[in-house]
């Protein structure tokens, strides 16, 4: 599979270069568009991607894979309730064990035989926002190790160098950082972030959406994890959708075909920006010296280069990163086109940092690339959160190639998310398409990974190949 979950968030829907052809959808996240940057057919690049991807997949059953070698531990959790419009709608087992998901379906009345089509899409979206609150239920109770390494092991370059082929000197007053970030359901990567960028960024925008991008209600698990990320609560400001900015008509029926018709809750990053931008003008504080670094939340940008915008000269912005895209674990690359300067034709163009005013994302144009380090693009994630994304991201076209096992494997959400990462980790051995995936040890070009998720394997297990064993 090459789970397109890549796209997971993007903001196709403001190109205004797609606009002024009409297009009904913009290119990607999921936390995201593939496309050579500057060739005129980009876009059908992007639609090679999804054709690629789409090909890739199962389609009536997949290949024979065991489960997981070791399972995850379980932690104390914040005891904090969700939000009322979070909550499965009948019951669900107590926090702090996590019982058999299957039995955790049944006892909520959830009729999993009629929840897919033929072709794995899941019919109502009520019925996907029952299923994400049971999954993401089963998620927070199942647990986690606690880190073992809290302090970055390579210390940030002191003084930052200023003095470079991309920056001029040092700058009078170092910049104020804001890092915009649109969650989903990637509460391991938001922890990555933070823990990757808490050195270097002044504050952390998180944004949640009430909708998924295809317009289902989504469950909000920010407000249930937040002790999670109390070490960095004096830098978060968390923005909850408002319902008045919903830009569509919430429906039950759920939108099916991966088509521009699927991207209806895209914006949301620019949502946030305005609000952040409204609050600080409302309090009367200037924006002249603020870099806002704008990202889904699987776009980790090099601490060490957000650190030299902070502190040094450059008139090369906007900007955009150039990122190693992981996926389905840390040892698979997939190679992108894209032209990233002097680091070369292999990396994912973005998160960007910009200006006031500057645009948030584009995908047809990047004005400046970032080209003396690399960032990195996590769509290594968690069995539960992979899931999740299988059936809430535009691009995806749900559980397709279940077949006749669909009930089973509904109710194992490590079973049914073996079968896709072994489908993914196949094209390895393949190397076909114009996406193609890479064993890291193949890769020869500059690589980065984020250290929190490295040294702490025992707390996301999943982003080492041994965690699955693929038939």
């Amino acid at each position: 599979m090459l789970l397109p979950s890549i796209l997971r968030s993007g903001t196709f829907r403001n190109s205004c270069f797609l606009r002024l052809f009409g297009v009904l959808f913009c290119a990607v996240s999921f936390r995201v568009s593939f496309m050579h940057i500057y060739s005129p057919g980009g876009y059908s690049h992007l639609q090679r991607y999804f054709s690629q991807v789409n090909e890739s997949l199962p389609k009536e059953s997949l290949a024979k894979s065991s489960l997981p070698k070791e399972s995850l531990a379980k932690e104390s959790l914040p005891k904090e309730s969700l939000a009322k419009e979070s909550l499965p709608r009948k019951s669900v087992p107590k926090e702090g064990s996590a019982g058999n998901f299957g039995e955790e379906l049944r006892a909520a009345g959830f009729k999993t035989a009629t929840f897919l089509d033929k072709n794995g899409w899941p019919r109502l979206n009520s019925d996907i926002t029952e299923y994400l609150e049971l999954l993401m239920n089963h998620r927070h109770n199942s647990g986690l190790k606690a880190p073992r390494v809290t302090q970055r092991p390579v210390p940030l370059e002191n003084p930052p160098k200023c003095v470079t082929r991309y920056f001029n000197g040092p700058r009078a007053q170092p910049a104020h950082l804001v890092m915009i970030l649109t969650l989903s359901f990637e509460l391991d990567i938001l922890e990555a972030q933070l823990y990757e960028l808490n050195d270097v960024v002044d504050e952390f925008v998180v944004f949640e959406g009430l909708y998924t991008q295809r317009g289902a209600s989504k469950p909000q698990v920010f407000p249930r994890a937040a002790e999670r990320f109390s070490k960095f609560k004096h830098k978060i400001k968390y923005y909850h959708q408002l319902p008045n900015e919903a830009e569509f008509h919430p429906k039950d029926q759920a939108v099916k075909a991966p088509t521009g018709q699927n991207w209806v809750n895209e914006n949301i990053r620019q949502m946030a920006y305005n609000r952040y931008v409204k609050e600080e003008e409302i309090a009367g504080r200037s924006l002249n010296n603020t870099l806002f670094i704008n990202a889904d939340i699987d776009e980790i940008p090099p601490a060490n280069g957000v650190q030299r915008f902070k502190y040094c000269r450059t008139e090369k912005l906007w900007a955009s990163f150039c990122s190693v895209l992981y996926e389905p674990d840390f040892q698979h690359i997939r190679e992108f086109p894209d032209f990233c300067g002097q680091l070369g034709n292999h990396y994912w163009p973005f998160p960007n940092i910009l200006r006031q005013g500057e645009p948030l994302r584009n995908h047809g144009y990047h004005k400046n690339m970032y080209d003396e380090m690399p960032g990195v693009h996590v769509h290594a994630r968690d069995p539960w959160s992979f899931l999740a994304r299988k059936i809430t991201t535009a691009e995806q076209g749900g559980f397709a190639g279940l077949g006749n096992d669909v009930v089973r494997l509904l109710s194992d959400p490590l079973a049914l998310y073996t079968r896709y990462a072994c489908a993914i980790r196949e094209e390895a051995k393949q190397r076909q398409g114009g996406f193609p995936l890479l064993h890291a040890e193949d890769v020869k070009w500059l690589k980065s990974l984020p250290w929190f998720m490295v040294e702490n394997k025992e707390r996301f297990p999943y982003v080492d190949e041994s965690f699955l064993s693929c038939g």
